[in-house]
């Protein structure tokens, strides 16, 4: 069986140096035949120009506010059978891709999504979610690889950070709806997919780490600095939908109740801060209820498929050692990298201190903590193990997604 083209599309807005981090561990992908069209401001166009690829990559300027026209952009120059879609804020595991879209192969899906790792690299950031009628999401965890039909009772989403789409079927519904340019943009694909019949699948392999950075509407930290666009794209589902107004309230009160009153009770914000952003939440709503339908039709594809060369080259490798040889490890891992190896670094400590893992810029993964620290929610706070025993389990957690074989 041929391996099938691959678009991957990453919209980047005045995040520079996450793209690089984004275009860096696409370099390490198995799969083999993709390419990478990047849409993007003029900062982050400059980046890939900074990594030298250039030369690989298509790119397209576009500097608004608005994700779904510019994931219709990058759709428009999309050359491959399937469109993937990853956040410029994202870092992809090297199995990512290909199995993502290895279904599409054997499976008569339209659309498909995989785990999202959270900021610490271990715990999950998304596992799958139910879309209700008035818009809000009902988490749940898929169990192993699952396909979802038009029977369901409600939808399932494909979470924008971690998805990928049959092109024809996006080009059937017209792509993303501009007046959706924050929020529920991925959902409502989802509903408009499902209500032409096509089936959707949650892949749990297929796997990135999500590292939210900041923007114009929220923190590093996800503290949100205003809803006002929220809102907005609530106030359009409701009219798009015909969903009686009195249902916002569902929202509003889930927000308050829930997200917002964690932020106050840790101090990220203060009871003034949620009476503005409630108030730009509703001020948004009101302004998407006045919005029109927006004409939308995907151009047919005029630029040929420029094919992403991965460097991936030999087996995975782990360095392993304390946190007093980071320097000289990171030496070693920074040359292997470059010579196309997937390459994790195991920074240990005799400690109790909790695990994380994260990419470094220079192309390798790191997991850092004590011998006898906390990798999992479900893990106890101290747990004795010694060296090599933490070693071997750490590899074969790893081995789910970067498919290491040896140490």
């Amino acid at each position: 069986m041929s391996v099938q083209p691959v678009s991957v599309v990453i919209v980047s807005r005045h995040r520079p140096d996450e793209l690089r981090k984004c275009l860096r561990s696409l370099q390490f992908q198995t799969h083999q035949n993709f390419e990478v069209i990047v849409v993007a401001d003029p900062t982050s166009l400059a980046a890939v120009e900074a990594v030298g690829l250039q030369d690989q990559v298509k790119t397209q300027l576009f500097d608004e506010a608005n994700i779904s026209a510019a994931r219709n952009v990058g759709i428009g120059l999309a050359a491959g059978e399937v469109v993937a879609f990853i956040d410029d804020d994202a870092i992809a595991e090297p199995t990512w891709l290909s199995r993502l879209t290895a279904l599409f192969q054997t499976h008569d899906i339209a659309a498909a999504a995989g785990f999202v790792r959270s900021r610490n690299g271990l715990s999950y950031r998304w596992r799958g979610d139910h879309i209700l009628p008035w818009g809000e999401l009902r988490r749940f965890i898929a169990d192993g690889l699952s396909i979802y039909g038009p029977e369901e009772e409600h939808p399932v989403l494909t979470i924008g950070a971690n998805c990928t789409f049959r092109r024809d079927a996006l080009v059937e519904i017209g792509g993303f709806d501009p007046n959706f340019r924050m929020g529920l943009d991925d959902a409502d694909v989802n509903v408009s997919l499902t209500a032409k019949g096509y089936c959707t699948a949650i892949i749990p392999d297929a796997q990135v780490q999500h590292v939210p950075a900041a923007s114009a509407y929220r923190t590093n930290r996800q503290v949100p600095l205003s809803l006002r666009e929220n809102g907005a794209s609530f106030g359009w589902w409701f009219k798009k939908r015909d969903r009686p107004t009195a249902e916002f309230e569902r929202i509003r009160s889930a927000l308050r109740d829930g997200f917002l009153t964690l932020r106050l009770n840790r101090g990220d914000i203060e009871p003034r801060d949620m009476a503005r952003l409630l108030a730009g939440l509703d001020q948004g709503f009101a302004d998407g209820q006045t919005r029109q339908p927006i004409v939308r039709e995907i151009p047919p594809v005029v630029a040929s498929f420029r094919r992403f060369s991965p460097i991936l080259n030999g087996p995975h490798t782990v360095l392993r050692g304390h946190f007093s040889a980071r320097e000289s490890l990171f030496t070693e891992a920074r040359a292997l990298a470059k010579q196309g190896r997937v390459v994790t670094v195991f920074l240990f400590s005799r400690t109790t201190l909790y695990h994380k893992r994260w990419f470094h810029p220079d192309g390798f993964w790191v997991q850092s903590g004590g011998v006898f620290g906390k990798s999992y929610r479900s893990d106890p706070l101290f747990r004795r193990f010694n060296y090599d025993a933490r070693v071997k389990r750490e590899v074969a957690d790893l081995a789910q997604t970067r498919e290491l074989d040896r140490v």
